[in-house]
């Protein structure tokens, strides 16, 4: 069985304004479990796949894969489930915050 509890998969198209945000509201958690976070570069065109590089320098739990062209979210999403090692399986895109209770939350209802 995995020591990953919970993978949060973010797809990633052009969202270089926005992701810091997103990213810095996981690690505002008041989180007991581990976690990963599957991001999946979608073929962006602006510096996204630059800025995810450098967060994944300062963030050992951010795993990421990159598409060298835009396949769309959907085909994004099923990607990085095959990434995934957690025993739960969580969504957020990159333009997106999560409640600072979110994941604490979701984790102890399932």
């Amino acid at each position: 069985m995995s020591s990953v509890k919970l993978s949060i998969i973010m797809p990633c198209y052009n969202c270089e304004t926005t992701i810091q945000e997103s990213i810095d509201s996981i690690y505002a958690q008041n989180v007991t479990f581990s976690f990963e976070i599957i991001m999946i570069d979608d073929g962006s065109t602006d510096g996204t796949y630059k800025l995810i590089k450098s967060l994944q320098d300062h963030h050992s739990e951010i795993h990421i894969f990159q598409n060298k062209t835009n396949m769309g979210e959907c085909f994004s999403r099923n990607k990085a489930i095959s990434y995934c090692k957690g025993s739960i399986i969580g969504y957020l895109d990159a333009d997106n915050l999560l409640d600072k209770d979110c994941l604490p939350n979701m984790v102890s209802f399932i």
